[in-house]
C-alpha cells in the first residue's frame, strides 16, 4: 500500500479469491487471479515484482522464467520468507538464503542484498545466521541479456 501513496501504479496477483478480496478491501483496485507460475502479463511490463511470504507454495525454479519474462530490463525481484527455524508452514522448512540465491542465479538474476530479519518490539532488525531469524530478504535484479 505504501507503493500506492507515492503514485506508483501497484498489481496484485493471488489464485486465491478470498486473498483478493482482503487486497480489494485494503484498497488495492488492480488485481488478477491467476496462478504464480503463469504471469497473465505482457513482457516487460514491471520495474518490480514482489513475492511476500509465498515463494513456498511453488516450485521457485519454475516460477522465475515467468518473473524475468515480466520485468523490464534489469527490473528487481522482492522475495521474502520464513526462516528454516521460524514457526511456519513445513513448506518453508527447507528454504535458505543459500538456496534462494543459487536458484536466483540459475534463472538470471544477480542478488543485490540479502538479509536474515527479526521482529523485536514492533521494529524489524537484521540478525546473524547464528541468531533466530524470523524472515529472509531477498533484493535481486534481472541480469542485462545479451539481446537487450
Amino acid at each position: 500500500m505504501a507503493l500506492i501513496k507515492t503514485g506508483r501504479e501497484v498489481a496484485g496477483l493471488d489464485i486465491c479469491y478470498e486473498l483478493l478480496e482482503r487486497a480489494r478491501k485494503r484498497g488495492l483496485k488492480n488485481l488478477v487471479q491467476a496462478d504464480a507460475l503463469k504471469l497473465p502479463f505482457v513482457s516487460s511490463s514491471f520495474d518490480l515484482v514482489v513475492f511476500p511470504e509465498s515463494i513456498g507454495y511453488f516450485a521457485l525454479n519454475e516460477g522465475l522464467p515467468g518473473v524475468a519474462r515480466v520485468l523490464k530490463q534489469r527490473g528487481r525481484l522482492l522475495i521474502t520468507a520464513y526462516a528454516t527455524d521460524f514457526a511456519s508452514d513445513d513448506i518453508y522448512k527447507k528454504t535458505t538464503v543459500q538456496g534462494l540465491t543459487k536458484e536466483l542465479q540459475a534463472a538470471g538474476f544477480s542478488v543485490l542484498d540479502q538479509k536474515l530479519l527479526t521482529i523485536k518490539k514492533s521494529r524489524v532488525i537484521e540478525v546473524s545466521p547464528r541468531d533466530h531469524a524470523e524472515i529472509i530478504y531477498i533484493l535481486a535484479r534481472k541480469q542485462k541479456t545479451k539481446l537487450s
